[in-house]
């Protein structure tokens, strides 16, 4: 369970490396405006912790502590020099790493054994996850 936990922070901590206005230059951003959009989405809804679809003030300071915290942990983790900063090097081995635990979560929701990912399956993948999260 802290598995996808893990996969989903990592993920996001890549995806997210730049801020937000430099994010379209950032090579790990997704390329897909949909995902992005999800992503987005996402990081709103975590945001919102009143449940009033707008950020106040304190949820954005809240926010941006938190993503600043996760991305110091991110970076401590696969900083292997211990400079403080992730190389280009560091920053492909932290992406096989989180490649390879992707495709262990999409294996393990791949019942059918094709390699893919049907609507069942997403589906079941789903409900996992929002159920760790406590949803």
């Amino acid at each position: 369970m802290n598995t996808t936990r893990l996969i989903l922070t990592a993920t996001l901590g890549l995806a997210i490396t730049g801020t937000l206005a430099a994010q379209d230059q950032n090579p790990n951003a997704p390329k897909h405006p949909f995902l992005r959009g999800m992503m987005f989405a996402h990081l709103l809804h975590k945001a919102d912790t009143d449940g009033d679809r707008r950020l106040s003030e304190a949820e954005r300071a809240a926010a941006k502590a938190k993503f600043q915290e996760q991305r110091k942990e991110f970076v401590a983790k696969h900083d292997q020099d211990g400079d403080g900063t992730l190389n280009d090097a560091e920053r492909a081995a932290a992406r096989e790493q989180i490649k390879a635990r992707l495709m262990e979560a999409k294996n393990k929701f791949d019942t059918d054994g094709d390699g893919k990912l049907n609507e069942a399956e997403r589906k079941a993948a789903r409900e996992a996850f929002q159920n760790r999260q406590g949803k």
